[in-house]
């Protein structure tokens, strides 16, 4: 599925009070095409991440050529780690957390350039 990544380092404080994050989401889910999120989490809480999954290529191009979005990373540095991605995989692993699988790049198919996450609970509040 095509999507938008926007991962925040919390390991190395990148991580914006909740209210920008929530204006970025809003945002980011007012674009056309767009479908669902999920939020993510890697590497024992030091990564959090938001997975915005759209309709189609174009619609993620254009959602992430748009001024307004380019204005508030602008203004917002943290919420500038936003790139282009593929969720490849989504799955629960017998019980354990649920994993998903995401390219940042939608070329190629080097499954190396695969990064997991763990996707937290719906309601999870994001610090």
């Amino acid at each position: 599925m095509f999507a938008i990544l926007v991962v925040y380092n919390v390991a190395r404080g990148a991580l914006p009070p909740l209210a920008v994050r929530q204006e970025y989401r809003v945002l980011l889910m007012g674009q056309a095409g767009y479908r669902r999120r999920l939020e993510l989490r890697a590497d024992a809480w030091a990564a959090l991440a938001e997975l915005f999954i759209f309709a189609t290529p174009e619609a993620v191009d254009v959602a992430l050529a748009s001024v307004v979005r380019r204005e508030f990373v602008a203004r917002h540095p943290a919420c500038g780690a936003t790139a282009a991605a593929l969720l490849v995989r989504e799955e629960a692993s017998r019980g354990l957390d649920e994993v998903v699988l995401v390219r940042r790049s939608r070329a190629g198919a080097d499954v190396s350039g695969l990064e997991r996450f763990k996707l937290i609970a719906p309601s999870a509040v994001l610090w």
